[in-house]
């Protein structure tokens, strides 16, 4: 799910823009999965937030999702 806020002026130019999204699924696995996402293209990534059982400093040196679910 993505929303995208921006700020253009009267001319059409994009003064700043934000992408804001999340993903949602659910997923019936049993015991404590250690999960591992990857991305094509993590250059789009810039100032991030994530859910606290995600491994940030992975996330940080790898560029790699990887938590166990809550």
């Amino acid at each position: 799910i993505e929303e995208i806020d921006a700020i253009i002026d009267k001319s059409g130019s994009t003064i700043c823009a934000e992408i804001q999204g999340r993903i949602d699924c659910c997923v019936k696995l049993s015991g404590m999965p250690d999960l591992t996402l990857t991305f094509a293209n993590t250059s789009l990534f810039d100032n991030v937030s994530f859910h606290p059982c995600i491994r940030f400093k992975r996330w940080e040196s790898e560029k790699v999702l990887s938590f166990v679910p809550p």
